[in-house]
């Protein structure tokens, strides 16, 4: 039992005079020589085991990645692909449809008009199509 009235100090000594009986009654137990160099080496293969183990984890993230990036390219160019063929069919309906009255409307200048009336909407959905994906979508 510990002496509540006595300072701090005095269990302190105690505890050291303790200490020190038990190590002349008892002595250490031998140590190998090569002790230090096991433990550092145990150590060593653990953080290189850590280690394969991060890198294979980042590498699988790495894979996934790239299988999500591949994954969006592909979807990107078949939907590329189906706007295209879209905008290829509409416009050929609209030719179709509107170059008789075109020509009925214009005349023998119909050659001259038709490349403005359509390049410029394509140049505008075009240039509008490059901010968006640009990220400049703010500028329309």
């Amino acid at each position: 039992m510990t002496n509540r009235t006595a300072p701090p100090d005095a269990d302190h000594a105690l505890d050291h005079a303790l200490d020190h009986a038990l190590a002349a009654t008892l002595p250490p137990p031998p140590v190998p020589a090569a002790l230090r160099a096991e433990v550092l080496a145990a150590l060593h293969r653990e953080a290189l085991a850590d280690l394969r183990e991060r890198r294979r984890a980042l590498e699988h993230e790495q894979a996934a990645a790239l299988a999500r990036l591949r994954a969006a390219h592909r979807l990107q160019r078949r939907e590329t692909l189906a706007r295209v063929a879209v905008v290829a069919f509409a416009a050929g309906a609209a030719l179709t449809a509107g170059l008789p009255w075109l020509h009925a409307w214009l005349g023998p200048e119909v050659p001259l008009v038709l490349p403005l009336v359509i390049g410029v909407p394509a140049l505008a959905g075009i240039a509008a199509a490059w901010l968006d994906r640009s990220g400049h979508a703010d500028l329309l």
